[in-house]
């Protein structure tokens, strides 16, 4: 509800003035890019459990209306899964097994909208990983390429500190199915941004970090 708050009321604050048109795109790739480098952290759902996933990710924006990168994600949270296993001498063991999901990634973020204060884009993602429950590698080991698409808004409280909040879904393309089946869920964020590149600019008196 928090989430869904802050984005409604994003159309408070912004102006015709600020939208950025599709158009507009090619001659922001033609002017000169500032460096985006970055924790990045998000919330989703894992066989619908709430789970933490964390990265780090690179690239270049230009113009405040269009950034392009790369990224490094991993599960953060502990998500478990009891297996049943013959036991030796018979009857049946239960064991404990920890999924291990982690993917590489590309990026593209349109800036549908930037002012002094204001940021609202959609990024979209295209990861290719990994995932297999631990002691059953054999048994669960798959490579998986997803999608990830997403609206996301950020209000800058002041310069070096803002909040931030998104919504959006991962829709895994390829992999073993049992195991596409429980990453194929919503990705959501909420919380407060520290834009170090804000010091870093100030530092140097170059503006070259976006964030």
């Amino acid at each position: 509800m928090i989430i869904l708050w802050f984005l409604g009321n994003v159309g408070m604050g912004i102006s015709a003035q600020g939208l950025t048109r599709p158009k507009e795109l090619p001659a922001a790739f033609r002017s000169t890019p500032k460096v985006l480098v970055g924790f990045d952290s998000k919330r989703s759902f894992i066989d619908n459990r709430d789970v933490r996933i964390f990265g780090v990710r690179a690239g270049l924006e230009f113009d405040r209306k269009v950034g392009v990168g790369f990224g490094i994600y991993f599960l953060r949270s502990p998500f478990v899964r009891n297996f049943i296993e013959p036991a030796d001498g018979g009857g049946v063991d239960t064991i404990r097994s920890n999924l291990r999901f982690g993917y590489v990634s590309a990026w593209f973020e349109y800036m549908i909208y930037a002012s002094r204060r204001w940021e609202v884009s959609v990024p979209l993602t295209l990861g290719f990983g990994e995932a297999e429950f631990s002691g059953f590698e054999e048994r669960t080991y798959t490579q998986i390429l997803l999608l990830e698409a997403s609206l996301e808004a950020q209000y800058k409280i002041f310069p070096w500190l803002g909040l931030g909040a998104g919504v959006g879904y991962r829709q895994p393309i390829t992999g073993e199915r049992s195991i596409r089946t429980i990453i194929d869920a919503p990705i959501y964020r909420f919380g407060i941004r520290v834009f170090l590149g804000y010091f870093w600019n100030l530092i140097t008196g170059k503006e070259v970090l976006g964030f």
